[in-house]
């Protein structure tokens, strides 16, 4: 086994009431799409895009919301997804 340190640091977020934080795994970012595209660019376009669309979703509304753009956007290209797709989802909920 061979240990290497993450290339990020870890830091601490406080969820305001209502906010919500989702997590994906490297499957969703590098979804290939249309001409080999990443589902991800370097700014989370797409992945942002569907957050902020439909952020107000239920924590599993809005994991079926991200997996389902990723498995449209893979439709959409020459090649079938070959990587997990993982999205979890986490919501504060109201004091």
């Amino acid at each position: 086994v061979v240990e290497a340190p993450p290339p990020f640091a870890p830091r601490e977020v406080e969820l305001a009431p209502g906010d919500a934080l989702v997590l994906v795994s490297d499957g969703v970012t590098e979804a290939s799409g249309p001409g080999g595209e990443p589902f991800c660019d370097p700014a989370w376009t797409r992945l942002l895009a569907v957050v902020a669309a439909r952020g107000q979703l239920d924590a599993p509304d809005l994991v079926g919301a991200v997996r389902d753009a990723v498995r449209a956007w893979g439709e959409q290209g020459e090649q079938a997804p070959d990587d997990d797709l993982v999205v979890v989802a986490l919501r504060r909920t109201p004091a």
